[in-house]
């Protein structure tokens, strides 16, 4: 089942997080190009660098593959206008 998911701006950039439940599939529209990183923790540890990419045209999809129970960070460097996330 995909499901909207929304980013706050943080910083410098954007963040979603959530704890995971297995793999998922992520798509996200961005205002414009710019950079992707995804990170990962278990509790009480600092975050992790899981994942990074270029998104040059604003637009991306990717997956996430973290053990579930650990919790995971996508963020951007440009403003998501629009951002979804399926299990699979």
């Amino acid at each position: 089942m995909t499901k909207e998911i929304q980013f706050t701006q943080l910083g410098s950039g954007w963040e979603h997080s959530f704890s995971s439940t297995g793999a998922v599939a992520v798509q996200v529209n961005a205002k414009s190009a710019g950079r992707i990183l995804v990170y990962a923790s278990l509790d009480g540890l600092s975050r992790a660098l899981v994942g990074e990419m270029e998104n040059p045209y604003g637009n991306s999809f990717f997956g996430i593959d973290v053990p579930a129970g650990a919790m995971v960070y996508i963020w951007s460097s440009t403003e998501v206008t629009q951002a979804r996330m399926q299990d699979v």
